[in-house]
C-alpha cells in the first residue's frame, strides 16, 4: 500500500505542474503609427512578470503594454517572455513587426533645434537642442561634419545652404535632426546714405554708395515699412528711435548693407543745436544739469516721454545759464523741450536715463 500511495503522489504532482505550464501561453498584438508601435500583451496563464525585447539592439521593457519608437523604418523581431517568479510558468513568443515613416527614434526624448547669426560668409550657430548628449553639424557644402556644440563656420563661397544639426543620446536611445536653409553672403559694395528731415518728420533718404556695382536698393525704415526707390521720402507716425537700413544689390544678389539709428522728434520742434544747450551728464540717472549758452534768453523746459506726454516742467525765467533736474523716472529715452518765452520758438534735446 505504501508503494502505491507514493506512486500516486508522484503522478499527481507531475500532472499538476505540467497542467500549470501548459496554461501559460505568450502572445501579443502590435499597432504601429510611423516609427511608434503600441504593444498589447495578449498572453494567458498564471504568469506575473514580462520582458520585451524590441529587436533593434536598444529597446527593452518590463511593462505589460509598452509603447516604443524605433530609430529607423524596418522589420524587427520582437520577443515577449512571460514568467512566474515562483518558477511555475514561463514561455517565449517572438513575431516580426514592420514599422515605417519618420520620427524622433528610440522612444523620443531628443529634439533638435538651432538659431544663428550671419556675418556675411561667417555664421555663428547656437545649439538649442534638448535631450541629446552629442551633436553633429552638417553645413550642407560637402565639408566634414563638425561635432562642436556651438560652431562658427565660414563658407568658402556665397550661396544658400541647408544646415542640419543631429542630436543623439545613447541611453536611453534617442535621436533627432533639424535642418534649415541658411544664406551665406559676400559683400563687395560699401553702402552709404544720407538723410534729412523737416518739421513734420518727413525724412528724405539718399543713396550715396560709390563702391560696387549697385543695380537696385531696398530701404527698411525701422517700423516694418520698406522702399525700393533710390531716394525715398518717408514720414514717421510716432516718436522714437528707428534703425534705418540700406541694402544694395548687384543684379539681384545682395552686395552690401548698412544701418543707422535716427531720432524722430515731436512734430513742430526743431532739432536743438548742441552749441546752445547741453545736458550733463547724458546718459544719466535722472539727476543732471542743463547748461545754456551765454546769450540764452528766458526759456521754459518740459521733459517729454517718447509718446510726447509732458512729465516734468522747469524754467530759467530769470535768465540763469543753468537749470538743475532731479527726476525719478524709469530708464529710457526722453526729450527736453525748450520754449523761448519771447518768441514761442521751440527746440529740443534727446536724453537717456539709465
Amino acid at each position: 500500500m505504501k508503494i502505491l500511495i507514493t506512486s500516486f503522489c508522484i503522478s499527481f504532482c507531475f500532472a499538476f505542474v505540467s497542467n500549470i505550464q501548459a496554461q501559460c501561453t505568450a502572445d501579443f498584438d502590435a499597432a504601429s503609427s510611423g516609427l511608434t508601435v503600441n504593444f498589447s500583451d495578449q498572453s494567458i496563464g498564471g504568469y506575473d512578470a514580462v520582458y520585451w525585447d524590441f529587436g533593434d539592439g536598444f529597446g527593452e521593457s518590463e511593462d505589460f503594454n509598452p509603447s516604443y519608437t524605433y530609430f529607423a523604418a524596418g522589420t524587427y523581431e520582437v520577443c515577449l517572455y512571460i514568467y512566474d517568479e515562483g518558477g511555475f510558468c514561463e514561455e517565449l513568443f517572438c513575431e516580426f513587426v514592420t514599422v515605417a515613416g519618420g520620427g524622433g527614434g528610440g522612444g523620443g526624448g531628443c529634439e533638435a533645434d538651432y538659431s544663428y547669426v550671419a556675418d556675411q560668409l561667417s555664421i555663428a550657430f547656437t545649439n538649442e537642442s534638448s535631450g541629446g548628449l552629442f551633436s553633429t553639424w552638417d553645413f550642407g557644402d560637402g565639408s566634414t561634419p563638425a561635432f562642436e556644440e556651438n560652431p562658427t563656420y565660414e563658407f568658402d563661397t556665397p550661396g544658400t545652404y541647408e544646415v542640419c544639426v543631429t542630436v543623439l543620446n545613447p541611453f536611453p536611445f534617442c535621436t533627432d535632426t533639424y535642418c534649415e536653409f541658411v544664406d551665406a553672403k559676400e559683400y563687395n559694395c560699401e553702402p552709404i546714405f544720407t538723410h534729412s528731415s523737416n518739421e513734420l518728420n518727413a525724412f528724405t533718404f539718399v543713396n550715396t554708395t560709390e563702391v560696387g556695382n549697385v543695380t537696385s536698393v531696398l530701404w527698411s525704415f525701422g517700423d516694418g515699412n520698406t522702399s525700393a526707390f533710390n531716394r525715398p521720402t518717408y514720414t514717421y507716425n510716432a516718436l522714437g528711435m528707428y534703425n534705418v537700413c540700406l541694402t544694395t544689390f548687384d543684379q539681384g544678389s545682395e552686395c552690401g548693407k548698412t544701418c543707422e539709428d535716427i531720432d524722430v522728434f515731436p512734430v513742430g520742434i526743431e532739432e536743438l543745436s548742441v552749441k546752445d544747450f547741453r545736458i550733463l551728464p547724458n546718459p544719466n540717472n535722472g539727476s543732471f544739469r542743463l547748461l545754456l549758452s551765454e546769450d540764452a534768453m528766458a526759456f521754459k523746459f518740459t521733459v517729454l516721454d517718447l509718446s510726447g506726454r509732458a512729465i516734468h516742467s522747469a524754467g530759467n525765467t530769470s535768465g540763469e545759464s543753468q537749470v538743475d533736474f532731479a527726476l525719478d523716472l524709469p530708464a529710457g529715452a526722453y526729450f527736453i523741450q525748450a520754449e523761448d518765452e519771447s518768441s514761442s520758438k521751440q527746440i529740443n534735446l534727446k536724453m537717456l536715463i539709465q
